[in-house]
C-alpha cells in the first residue's frame, strides 16, 4: 500500500478540547475529506478536555498547551459568578485576561490585537508563538509540503511569517472562518497591515462566502486566481443517519426550534429577550412549542425563572452531539435563526449558525436579524421562510403569520425544491481543496 503524503493543519479549536462542535467543524470536516489522499495531522490548543462530541476522528492530533505556569495562570485561569440583570440572573464567565485589560487599556490593547473574540487573540498569540519550534521541527521532519492554518483567532497567522522564513517553496494555505478587520466597521491600521502581510506570504486563501471573497480581493488587491470558495455546508453523511418521518397533518402544534450555539443574555448576536416578550404577548398563541438547543450557559435556576417569566412551553436544551442536533431539526416544523449585528459586518458576510443543514433539513425558516443580512436575501429570493427584525412587535407579526400558515396546511409549501441544496454539502465543497494542494 502506498503511504499517504503528510498534510499540516493548524487551528486552535478542535474535540476533544472544544466546547462546541461548531467551533471546530469546519476544519474537523475537511480533514475528514483531505484524510483520502493525505495523512492528515492537526495541531491544535490544549485546554479544557470535554468529548469527542459523537464525531470519530480520521486524521492525527497533536496538542500542545503552554508549559509556563505563570502564563497559564494568567491568560486561561477561568472562574464563574452571576451577575443581577433586572429579572434574569446571567452567567457571566471571566478570565483574569479579561478583568485586567479594562478601558484605556483595552482600547490599546484592541488598536494592535483586535479580532472577534478580543479575550482570546493575546492567547492564541503567546501560544503560537510558543509553540513555533515544534511546528517548524514537524514540518521539517514530516517533509510537509501543505499547511492550512485556520482563523479565528488569527493570530495563528503568523505562522506564515515562520513558516515561509524557514522554506518558502512550502505551499501555506490561509483558511478564514470569519472576516477578520473587514468583521469591524473600523480597524486600525495595524490591523490591516497585519492582515495584508499575511494574506501576501500565503499562497492560497481559502473563505466561505463569495460576498467576502469579493470585499478581501478589492480591498487588499488580491488576484482572484488566489482565492477558493469552499463554504460551511452540512454534512452529507450525518444527514444519511437521520430517518426523515413525515409530516403528521393531526399534529397542531407548532413546533419551533433553534439549533446552534446559544447564550441566554441581553447582548450579544442571538437575543432571545424579544422573542419571549413576543411569545408572552400572544395570549392565543397557545399551540406551541419552542425548543432552543444548544444553550451555552445552562443554569437551570435561569431557566425556570424564564419559563414562569415568560411561558412554559418554552424547552431548552444543552449541547447534544451532531446526530442528536439533526434528529431535533428533523422533527421540528420551523427552524429559527437569531442573528441581530447591527454594530459589525458579520450579516454582510457570514450565513450564521446552522443554516446549511436547516436547508437539507427542507424545513421551514424564520429569521429574526438584520434587514441587510445575506441571510434574509438569501431566505426572500428561494421562498424559503419569513424574516423580521429583533423587535417584539416584528416577532408578534411573524409568529401570528407562521400560525396561520401551520393551521392552513401551507406550511409545507415552502420547499427547497428550486435552490439546489446538493452544492452546499461539505463533501461536494471540501473537494475543491484538491485543486490547491501540491
Amino acid at each position: 500500500m502506498t503511504k499517504k503524503e503528510q498534510l499540516l493543519i493548524i487551528t486552535y479549536y478542535m474535540i476533544p478540547y472544544c466546547p462546541t462542535f461548531g467551533n471546530c467543524q469546519r476544519m474537523f470536516f475537511l480533514a475528514d475529506t483531505l484524510s483520502k489522499k493525505f495523512d492528515v495531522t492537526i495541531i491544535h490548543f490544549k485546554e479544557t478536555e470535554f468529548n469527542l462530541l459523537g464525531q470519530n476522528m480520521s486524521y492525527k492530533s497533536l496538542v500542545f498547551d503552554i508549559k509556563n505556569k505563570f502564563i497559564n495562570r494568567f491568560l486561561y485561569r477561568r472562574k464563574s459568578y452571576y451577575l443581577p440583570n433586572s429579572d434574569i440572573n446571567q452567567q457571566v464567565i471571566e478570565s483574569n485576561f479579561n478583568r485586567f485589560f479594562k478601558n484605556i487599556i483595552k482600547k490599546i490593547y484592541c488598536f494592535f490585537l483586535l479580532e472577534i473574540h478580543n479575550s482570546l487573540s493575546l492567547k492564541a498569540k503567546v501560544w503560537i508563538n510558543y509553540i513555533k519550534p515544534d511546528i517548524l521541527s514537524f514540518i521539517k521532519k514530516n517533509n510537509i509540503e501543505n499547511v492550512i492554518i485556520s482563523g479565528p483567532p488569527f493570530a495563528l497567522f503568523d505562522a506564515v511569517d515562520f513558516i515561509k522564513k524557514k522554506n518558502r517553496d512550502i505551499n501555506v494555505i490561509l483558511d478564514y472562518r470569519d472576516p477578520w478587520s473587514m468583521y469591524f466597521n473600523e480597524s486600525s491600521f495595524i490591523i490591516k497591515a497585519r492582515e495584508k502581510k499575511y494574506l501576501s506570504l500565503s499562497n492560497n486563501i481559502i473563505v466561505f462566502s463569495q460576498e467576502f471573497a469579493d470585499d478581501l480581493m478589492s480591498n487588499f488587491k488580491i488576484n482572484p486566481t488566489k482565492i477558493t470558495l469552499i463554504r460551511n455546508g452540512y454534512s452529507l453523511k450525518n444527514w444519511n443517519k437521520i430517518s426523515n418521518k413525515p409530516d403528521n397533518p393531526q399534529i397542531t402544534t407548532l413546533n419551533i426550534s433553534y439549533v446552534g450555539s446559544i447564550k441566554i443574555a441581553l447582548d450579544g448576536h442571538s437575543n432571545p429577550f424579544p422573542l419571549f416578550e413576543a411569545i408572552k404577548d400572544l395570549s392565543d398563541f397557545s399551540d406551541f412549542s419552542l425548543n432552543l438547543i444548544g444553550l451555552s450557559n445552562e443554569d437551570l435556576s435561569l431557566q425556570d425563572q424564564i419559563k414562569k417569566q415568560y411561558d412554559q412551553k418554552i424547552n431548552f436544551y444543552g449541547k447534544l452531539s451532531a446526530q442528536e442536533s439533526l434528529q431535533k431539526m428533523s422533527v421540528s416544523d420551523v427552524l429559527l435563526i437569531i442573528h441581530d449585528a447591527p454594530d459589525d459586518n458579520s450579516s454582510r458576510y457570514i450565513y450564521p449558525g446552522k443554516y446549511y443543514d436547516y436547508l437539507k433539513s427542507g424545513k421551514f425558516i424564520l429569521f429574526i436579524g438584520n434587514g441587510n443580512s445575506l441571510l434574509k436575501r438569501d431566505i426572500e429570493k428561494y421562498n424559503l421562510g419569513l424574516c423580521c427584525f429583533n423587535d417584539k412587535n416584528e416577532i408578534k407579526k411573524a409568529l401570528v403569520n407562521v400560525l396561520d400558515l401551520k393551521n392552513s396546511g401551507k406550511l409545507n409549501e415552502f420547499k427547497h425544491d428550486f435552490l439546489d441544496v446538493d452544492i452546499f454539502s461539505r463533501e461536494f465543497q471540501n473537494n475543491k481543496i484538491f485543486n490547491i494542494l501540491i
